[in-house]
């Protein structure tokens, strides 16, 4: 039996991993000006942390954890996003003595899902955390380094859609008022939709149940409920976004599917995605790091998926294309011993170099083209004789003998 990569998960294969190298080197620039540093963390965590860190009541930490216990019947989970991680780190070594602390991570995340287009039980996602400020800039910055990210990568259709879901105090008048407007309702919400009513209302605002959206189509606006506090900081964010020319719709049912989001949330969107149109999101999360028994410390963060991204992206502007400098064609064993030493030479002045082993001139020349090597060199009997090698240009397709000394200095030029 055949055995092939688990649904839900793909190689990255030579042929594809370019777009994902331009990418990386994209970002790490664009954060670098940003002056954020990379962090990187272990792949699966403690089940606790993204239980209290996430919320038990979301959709992730309910169906969608990839949970296991290891042999001392801890249990532990793959991690299904960043954030929860970074925040454990940041607390575990104490950063928080020293703030700001802006962060990036990027790698594999976790979860059970149905695939589907640009979404993966394995997949990647870049997200960037910045923990010790509760001003409105820091909401406006991260948001304007997306923009420019997207603006560098040539993706002009994107949307921002933006909203403020308030204190905890708003929060909590809120969902009671969604609960009020539901409750008659309730025994024709679908069980899923029942169960955010009973954990966390405010979910229900992003619910893709036409019912659900129906018997909430009374509900006052988020404003009503909000502190002076949060209109103010969510005014100043908008003013921001305002000077720098950012184009942006304030969207009311705009929550995020995480329980620790606090004020200003945000995502951005692509037409070209189609109805899965996410392309990042994120939002502050003043009380995330005070929850997991550290110090009383505001922070905003935000991640977007690689694989969603890179299908946006021209990928004929990434053809794998890694041609060599030299392949060495040794004609006979005592002549491959040579082209070893050679190939380790031209290596380590840091050349790119192979070397063909079938004895057959004709094969290993035909295989220097379809590999686009600058040069072939050909040593055989009659060159170790004489302390030559037979240098090919492949595109010009001239040649000559040179003396194993001048080698380099030869395929150098």
């Amino acid at each position: 039996m055949t055995i092939t990569a688990p649904r839900g998960t793909k190689d990255i294969l030579p042929e594809e991993i370019s777009s994902w190298q331009y990418l990386e080197t994209i970002c790490r620039s664009l954060f670098k000006r940003y002056h954020f540093s990379e962090i990187r963390t272990p792949i699966f965590e403690s089940t606790d942390l993204f239980d209290r860190g996430i919320g038990d009541s979301t959709d992730i930490v309910q169906k969608e954890m990839y949970t296991f216990s290891d042999k001392s019947e801890r249990s532990l989970t793959l991690r299904p996003e960043g954030t929860a991680s970074v925040v454990r780190s940041f607390l575990q070594h104490k950063r928080y003595a020293n703030l700001p602390q802006k962060l990036y991570y990027m790698g594999p995340m976790f979860r059970y899902e149905r695939p589907q287009a640009g979404r993966f039980r394995q997949f990647h996602q870049i997200g960037l955390e910045s923990f010790g400020s509760a001003d409105p800039y820091n909401d406006a910055e991260l948001i304007a380094l997306c923009v420019d990210l997207f603006s560098e990568l040539g993706l002009n259709d994107i949307t921002i859609n933006i909203n403020t879901i308030g204190c905890s105090v708003s929060r909590q008048l809120y969902s009671e008022k969604i609960r009020q407007l539901v409750l008659p309702h309730l025994s024709q919400l679908s069980e899923d939709d029942q169960r955010k009513y009973e954990t966390n209302p405010l979910r229900l605002l992003d619910s893709k149940n036409k019912t659900t959206q129906t018997f909430l189509a009374g509900l006052p606006d988020m404003s009503d409920v909000l502190s002076q506090d949060s209109k103010d900081h969510f005014h100043q964010v908008l003013n921001y976004l305002d000077e720098l020319s950012i184009s942006y719709t304030i969207d009311s049912k705009l929550v995020r599917g995480l329980d620790y989001y606090t004020e200003t949330v945000f995502e951005v969107t692509s037409a070209s995605l189609g109805a899965q149109n996410a392309l990042c999101g994120g939002g502050r999360y003043n009380h995330l790091v005070e929850s997991l028994s550290g110090p009383p410390t505001p922070a905003i963060g935000c991640a977007f998926g690689v694989e969603r991204l890179l299908s946006l992206l021209d990928l004929s502007t990434f053809l794998y294309n890694d041609p060599l400098d030299v392949y060495f064609v040794p004609l006979g064993h005592n002549q491959r011993q040579v082209c070893f030493k050679l190939v380790n030479e031209l290596r380590r002045a840091g050349l790119k170099c192979e070397v063909g082993l079938s004895d057959s001139l004709k094969y290993e020349l035909k295989t220097a083209s379809k590999l686009d090597s600058k040069f072939a060199a050909i040593f055989g009997e009659e060159e170790a004789i004489n302390n030559l090698i037979l240098i090919k240009d492949m595109k010009n397709r001239t040649q000559e003998s040179v003396s194993l000394s001048n080698l380099l200095g030869k395929v150098s030029t």
